[in-house]
């Protein structure tokens, strides 16, 4: 069994370690990185991952304070958390659908594989 990027970030010293991501498609993999990782001693953070503006600001992390070296101190504390803006993370969906989507296409016909493109010969003329 090969251990995923969770098993290792269980093991590896790391300051602080995303426990939630902001893509809206997330949360089975944020469950079981929480699930794994809450009894290290690696601060818990949120990361809004935000591909759309739709999702900025639907996970952060909460800390006491209000400055970088208050998070700072925070993070090296462990006393941070991820937190998760439900209702602003469900509406980030249509949008981060929309992008996932333009990325596998876009990447498709970066690799040649544009099925549409695969069944129409070269247009005379042309090459290949």
């Amino acid at each position: 069994m090969s251990l995923g990027v969770g098993d290792l970030a269980a093991q590896l010293p790391f300051d602080a370690v995303e426990m939630v991501n902001g893509a809206p498609l997330m949360e089975m993999a944020n469950a079981r990185a929480v699930r794994r990782l809450s009894g290290t001693a690696a601060a818990g953070v949120g990361g809004s991952d935000a591909h759309v503006a739709q999702a900025v600001g639907g996970v952060h992390t909460v800390f006491l304070g209000e400055t970088a070296a208050d998070l700072r101190a925070a993070l090296l504390a462990g006393t941070t958390r991820p937190a998760l803006d439900r209702g602003r993370h469900l509406a980030a969906l249509p949008a981060h659908t929309a992008w996932l989507t333009w990325l596998l296409f876009a990447r498709r016909r970066a690799a040649g594989v544009d099925r549409r493109q695969a069944s129409v010969p070269p247009a005379p003329g042309t090459i290949g």
